[in-house]
């Protein structure tokens, strides 16, 4: 009895009717065996695997390791294209066939007999070339999608659905916690502080995998949660305004510049350059001492001035988010008048068509170039006016009674968020016979244009 091995694949999972396709490719196959009194040994299945990119198949691995050991006397595949789109594999698959005594049959292919090899030859070009064109026609509709502002496909980003009109919509709970967590961050949270709060919640990237600060990053830097797709409008509504998706872009550069410096400068000292001495001026340095790291005055011999350093970061850290409260809140786009976002649209086409205009000059492109970039700042300053506006403060302030202090004094965000904030922090000398960290010691210089909230500060001991 001659023992067949059935191998069927399907290239991908979304189409309509594909998860009957191996199922009718099976049946065609099994009949092909029975006419021949062949016995059915394995079915070998690849579903979503292309056979073109070369990529390995799990389904197309175990066949050739099953003919490899003589576990079949024939392979049986519904047609040429089904078993690979790529002549030298299939070719090679077929030298393994002969050198095992295994045949190698096709239900809708005549690939047996004399001229077998030849017109597996022929079939198998065809079905790379079909392939590639394929490919092509599909790059083709998918750049012309994009060119006219519409979703192409992919992975759907958190925050949105798909829609059978306009591509995508906004999914309103998730747009809320992105447009929250953009307001957290635009407030000097850190996207670990964000991360741990939904993964504490149980939410999870369209992927299913729990958040990370990478791909918390990715979401928000994103051009399509601000309506864009290459720079330019796209079909589907925004979560947040252009003008906040730019100040998150903004900060987001202005963290990954400094961070890795700061931290290789500061190491495990957050504050170094930012700790003053009270009696000289000088700028204290991280030292420890008996184990325990402080901030040292070491500019002038003969005053002893240090203070405990651990203490200290978490002081000046806690001082700084209750300090800064942020005003300028991200606006849900839809909230917004849509007569003012209608004639800020329009303007902007304006200058996209003015950028596409040929045969102006650099002046006539400057002069009329100039009223319509005037107007814009009118438009953006009027929505301003009507964004919803409340104090947020930054998750340091949020962590409750017992924070976890390592984890945000380790955060590589926290050093250059407080370089935005403090100028210094001036640490006057201990007073005779006061043991242990006293915060009535520490004094705040703030950057100018820091907006306080004194009400809200309690009084340091002293």
């Amino acid at each position: 009895m001659v023992r067949a091995a059935i191998y069927t694949r399907v290239s991908t999972l979304n189409e309509k009717g594909t998860e009957t396709s191996t199922a009718r490719q099976e049946r065609a196959c099994r009949a092909f065996c029975e006419a021949r009194g062949w016995e059915v040994a394995r079915v070998f299945t690849d579903s979503g695997r292309s056979a073109f990119t070369g990529r390995d198949r799990p389904g197309w691995l175990a066949l050739e390791a099953a003919v490899d050991a003589r576990e079949a006397d024939a392979v049986v595949v519904f047609a040429i294209s089904r078993a690979a789109r790529n002549t030298l594999r299939l070719l090679r698959f077929k030298e393994l066939c002969d050198g095992r005594g295994a045949a190698f049959e096709s239900v809708s292919e005549p690939i047996g007999g004399e001229y077998g090899p030849v017109l597996l030859a022929i079939l198998a070009s065809l079905a790379q070339l079909e392939s590639q064109a394929r490919r092509d026609r599909i790059t083709e509709w998918h750049a012309e999608k994009r060119a006219n502002g519409e979703w192409a496909g992919g992975r759907v980003l958190f925050g949105y659905e798909r829609d059978a009109e306009r591509g995508l919509r906004p999914v309103e709970e998730q747009a809320r916690l992105v447009r929250d967590a953009a307001e957290r961050v635009l407030a000097g949270a850190s996207l670990l502080s964000i991360c741990r709060d939904w993964n504490a919640r149980g939410l999870r990237t369209s992927a299913g995998m729990p958040w990370n600060a990478k791909t918390l990053r990715v979401l928000l830097e994103s051009e399509r949660i601000a309506g864009l797709l290459d720079g330019k409008r796209a079909t589907w509504s925004p979560i947040i305004t252009r003008r906040d998706h730019a100040r998150l872009v903004r900060l987001f550069a202005q963290r990954s510049g400094p961070d890795r410096k700061s931290r290789a400068r500061t190491g495990r000292y957050l504050l170094t350059g930012l700790v003053e001495c009270g009696r000289c001026g000088g700028r204290l340095v991280g030292r420890p001492d008996k184990g325990v790291p402080r901030y040292v005055c070491v500019r002038r011999k003969g005053h002893a001035l240090s203070i405990d350093a651990r203490a200290l970061d978490e002081l000046v850290t806690r001082r700084a988010a209750d300090m800064l409260v942020e005003r300028d809140a991200v606006a849900d786009p839809a909230e917004l008048p849509e007569e003012l976002l209608a004639a800020r649209a329009a303007v902007e086409s304006e200058l996209e068509e003015l950028a596409a205009t040929p045969d102006l000059t650099p002046g006539e492109w400057r002069v009329r170039r100039a009223p319509l970039v005037e107007r814009l700042r009118e438009l953006d300053a009027l929505l301003e006016d009507v964004t919803t506006r409340r104090p947020t403060r930054t998750y340091f302030a949020e962590l409750g009674e017992e924070p976890d202090l390592d984890a945000y004094l380790a955060d590589p965000a926290l050093r250059p968020w407080l370089e935005q904030l403090l100028e210094a922090a001036v640490i006057a000398p201990a007073v005779p016979g006061q043991h242990g960290f006293h915060e009535g010691r520490v004094s705040f210089r703030w950057r100018e244009g820091v907006r306080h909230q004194l009400d809200d500060i309690e009084a340091p001991h002293q």
